[in-house]
């Protein structure tokens, strides 16, 4: 894996936009579902994974399902990003197929109690499916830059993460700051090192 001379060597997300990616047609391709309710911050989440990439626009709301191929290094990475409305939720298993490697679940850290309830309800009926069965999870907690925000470990601890999973299949779990416009962003870089050692 290659990179370019300019690297801000304290900042990883700022190191992350040195990849220099790969032109191999015969490149690795993983498919990563991403999955959490809606107003999470999913979709903004995929695109920063896009070498970090920032928007000075807000995303819109995912309507059913986004699917986005991101060439981070020698990986491709597609990333299948599903509507988290309540209507939608009943469809997510139908994304999920054999070559899923990782689930990513976006939390929005300042969630209400009730919501985060939700978030529970929702992640115990999801990997409870046969389809997701022993498939890895990365679980970002998002919107750390906000107000109130839990850290990681709190919004693990709110959504009853530990008791869901049951120490039947590996997980880890970063904290993302996606602000909107130009402004730095953080956990971009180790969401994608989680990712790549889910997938292995």
């Amino acid at each position: 894996m290659a990179f370019n001379g300019n690297v801000a060597e304290n900042d990883p997300d700022e190191y992350f936009e040195n990849f220099e990616n790969s032109t191999d047609p015969n490149r690795p391709s993983l498919r990563i579902l991403v999955v959490g309710l809606d107003g999470s911050g999913k979709t903004a989440f995929v695109e920063c994974m896009e070498k970090g990439k920032k928007e000075n626009v807000e995303p819109e709301p995912t309507a059913c399902f986004g699917m986005t191929i991101v060439t981070i290094g020698d990986t491709q990475f597609d990333f299948w990003d599903v509507s988290g409305s309540e209507s939608d939720r009943k469809d997510w298993e139908n994304y999920v197929q054999q070559d899923t490697l990782v689930i990513v679940w976006v939390v929005d850290s300042t969630g209400s109690e009730a919501r985060l309830q939700e978030n529970s309800d929702a992640l115990r009926e999801f990997l409870s499916l046969q389809v997701t069965k022993d498939i890895p999870v990365l679980f970002v907690a998002n919107k750390q830059d906000c107000k109130n925000a839990l850290s990681p470990q709190e919004v693990l601890q709110k959504i009853k993460a530990k008791d869901i999973i049951n120490n039947s299949r590996q997980y880890k779990t970063v904290g993302t700051e996606i602000p909107p416009g130009l402004r730095a962003r953080k956990g971009i870089f180790q969401a994608y090192q989680y990712i790549k050692l889910l997938c292995s």
